[in-house]
């Protein structure tokens, strides 16, 4: 993650917990430097249990140092198809109740594929949110 290395690094951490808070640091860390420097941070962010430990690490840093998450834009990499973002079976769901609540994170600068889209335009959404995405 550290932009700053020249060659891949793998880190092993005894416990999951301690992968966690190693990823959460790196994000907190990224984070500020991209206040401090009035630059936008775009992140691609995933779902699931192992990014849910990143997302608790996050949350507690957040509680005990503010992080800055107003210029930052993330991107969902997926959402499942039927689903009413409303569900709380939705990624959208999820990602609302894990992180962008609890950081305060911008509404209008969250990015997830929509679950609702008809079945006939699922080509074209998907083919639109990687065109934002490059963008």
């Amino acid at each position: 993650m550290d932009a700053s290395r020249t060659s891949p690094t793998i880190d092993v951490y005894a416990t999951a917990d301690g992968a966690f808070a190693a990823v959460a640091g790196e994000l907190a860390g990224l984070l500020r430097q991209r206040a401090r420097e009035r630059r936008r941070l775009v992140l691609g962010l995933a779902t699931g249990a192992s990014a849910r430990g990143v997302y608790v690490a996050l949350r507690r840093e957040h509680a005990q140092h503010a992080l800055p998450v107003t210029d930052v834009e993330s991107f969902n990499l997926d959402e499942y198809w039927p689903c009413d973002p409303a569900s709380r079976w939705s990624f959208r769901a999820f990602m609302r109740r894990e992180l962008f609540e609890p950081l305060g994170f911008d509404p209008g600068r969250i990015r997830i594929p929509d679950g609702r889209v008809a079945a006939a335009a699922v080509n074209a959404h998907c083919l639109e949110y990687e065109q934002r995405i490059r963008a």
